[in-house]
């Protein structure tokens, strides 16, 4: 099982083109609890929450459309949006055209510790796919 300051590290390491290549800026670790782990970065328009939830259902990519600045219900579809319904509306040739570029990105990194590790891998690489080919 991942230590919280191990889930840390594994999220700044591989989400870290969020910061780079899309100006968020990882806003500051709130510990909320002890079986959820949550790392959000933000800019002027929108919150991404990488969240693993120890019981849960593992890593998710949540991205919070903000309104008027202001982080909107959870359960509101129109602004609340699940990483795994953002990669459904990509065009096979968009993916196509950019997938390559997207695993030498992910090729640098030692492979993954376990399988969470892994798993926030998978999610940060399918973000970074979806950004670059919408």
């Amino acid at each position: 099982m991942l230590t919280r300051m191990q889930y840390n590290e594994a999220v700044k390491k591989y989400f870290l083109f969020l910061e780079q290549e899309w100006g968020y800026s990882q806003t500051p670790v709130n510990v909320k609890s002890t079986i959820l782990y949550d790392i959000q970065y933000t800019n002027t328009k929108k919150i991404v929450s990488i969240s693993y939830e120890i019981k849960g259902d593992g890593v998710k990519v949540i991205i919070f459309e903000l309104i008027d600045g202001n982080l909107p219900e959870y359960d509101d579809k129109r602004y609340t949006i699940h990483l795994e319904h953002l990669t459904k509306d990509i065009s096979k040739d968009e993916l196509e055209k950019n997938i390559i570029e997207n695993n030498n990105y992910f090729n640098r990194f030692d492979k993954p510790k376990d399988n969470v590790e892994k798993e926030i891998l998978k999610k940060a690489k399918q973000l970074r796919l979806f950004l670059k080919s919408k």
